[in-house]
């Protein structure tokens, strides 16, 4: 019988349905994918007075048993009857690839009406709202899949702070883990913080591929007034399953802020789009021929050669002070731990969900301290640190300076808090791999 289910999406790096899909899977004692190899007409196995004389018999070429394994590769299950129905046909032919719920009674087979036709050939596992299934061995990790949701100006380039008059591009990626089409209403809403009000409010219908299909979206924002903006998207929508079962959705709000500053000297221009410096320079370009954006100067680090972007002011304190240590490790390895010659130090931090830290290590000398830091960063965020004390030390002691490098281009909008802890806020851009924070002592 056809019929509408309600349900919400769980996303943890891939969007899993709890409801009705878990109940579905626990209400069957069988749960296979395969293909239909032959069929026939036979009388009718079961006692129900409301069945029609006859079934349909379907021999399944078995590819994934998802609930009671069984060693047989080839399945009988039965049906209900061909060629009596005029829409929403639930018999299916040969060739056909099926996901199927079954259940048995009488000692046949049976196909439950939650059962569907899938037209991809892509892994089926998704519809199995669980980690891991009795039979299988215990996850090690997920695949990273997660939407993509930043903001950035109209060359490209990634930002948190922006400018009166100039033209925000607000970036989001529709995702599809699921085998079957997804019907989607993404809702885009803008608000001011100081006083909540809705400034933008824009919604989208796209249908995502199935199979971890994306569809990207774009939306242009203009502000008129400083200040800090907050932006939410809400998506809701359908799956359609075949023969008239049709899964409704809401997923979780997904939401990001961002500071809108006064314009006192028109556009602002960014010259390029330019990548971050380690990434031309992975690439294969020169150190010496590295492009910086515009009010940033090109350093090259002494010791390894790479490139760095940072003020002008902070170049000439690099120069003097022969800043040519490389503090950046990249192991990625899971623990977090520190390596110093002066172990007289902890590192306490928070980071945004999400991300993560692979791995530290600071170098120190007379008048330099370099902490460097290896990340994951699949998504914008930030970072909070707490300044070790002997960084501490250093800047109120000797007057040192911080100075702050993500992915080699100097970072200046990061928060400095001294309350009762030294601290220091730093934002994370997405497919961020390093950062520095470094203690320099004026000569």
């Amino acid at each position: 019988m056809p019929s509408m289910i309600i349900l919400c999406l769980l996303e943890i790096h891939v969007a899993y349905a709890s409801q009705p899909l878990l109940d579905w899977y626990n209400n069957s004692e069988m749960v296979l994918v395969g293909k239909v190899i032959s069929l026939s007409q036979v009388p009718a196995t079961t006692n129900s007075s409301s069945q029609y004389p006859n079934q349909t018999r379907y021999d399944i070429q078995v590819e994934q048993y998802y609930k009671n394994p069984q060693s047989a590769k080839l399945i009988t299950v039965y049906g209900y009857a061909k060629g009596i129905y005029f829409s929403n046909d639930p018999t299916y032919n040969v060739g056909d690839r099926l996901f199927l719920y079954v259940n048995k009674e009488n000692g046949y087979y049976q196909i439950q009406s939650n059962s569907f036709k899938l037209d991809n050939d892509c892994n089926a596992r998704t519809m199995i709202p669980l980690a891991t299934l009795p039979f299988e061995s215990p996850a090690i990790s997920s695949p990273a899949l997660g939407h993509d949701f930043y903001l950035s100006d109209p060359e490209g380039n990634t930002q948190e702070f922006f400018h009166i008059g100039n033209n925000i591009t607000i970036n989001f990626n529709e995702l599809n883990a699921l085998p079957v089409v997804k019907s989607a209403t993404v809702e885009l809403i803008v608000k001011t913080n100081n006083d909540t009000r809705t400034v933008m409010d824009d919604k989208k219908d796209v249908i995502v591929p199935a199979c971890n299909g994306q569809i990207p979206m774009r939306w242009t924002f203009t502000p008129d007034t400083s200040g800090q903006y907050s932006t939410e998207v809400n998506v809701s929508g359908s799956y359609e399953l075949g023969k008239g079962t049709t899964i409704l959705f809401s997923e979780r709000p997904m939401s990001t802020s961002f500071t809108v500053l006064e314009n006192t000297g028109g556009p602002v221009i960014v010259k390029g789009p330019f990548l971050l410096p380690l990434q031309q320079f992975k690439s294969g370009i020169k150190a010496e021929d590295v492009k910086c954006s515009d009010g940033f100067t090109l350093v090259i680090k002494a010791e390894d050669g790479s490139p760095a972007c940072v003020r002008p002011d902070t170049a000439h304190i690099l120069a003097e002070r022969g800043w040519t240590k490389s503090a950046i490790n990249d192991a990625e390895i899971s623990a977090f731990r520190t390596n110093t010659s002066n172990s007289n130090f902890t590192i306490n931090y928070s980071i945004t969900e999400g991300n993560r830290i692979l791995d530290t290590n600071i170098t120190n000398d007379t008048n330099t301290i370099s902490l460097a830091i290896s990340l994951d960063a699949p998504s914008n965020g930030s970072m909070t640190l707490v300044i070790p004390h002997i960084m501490d030390d250093m800047i109120h002691n000797k007057g040192a300076q911080l100075v702050v490098l993500s992915d080699g281009k100097e970072v200046i909008n990061y928060n400095e808090t001294e309350d009762k802890i030294h601290s220091i806020t730093i934002p994370i851009i997405k497919g961020t791999k390093q950062i520095i924070v470094a203690s320099i002592v004026i000569m």
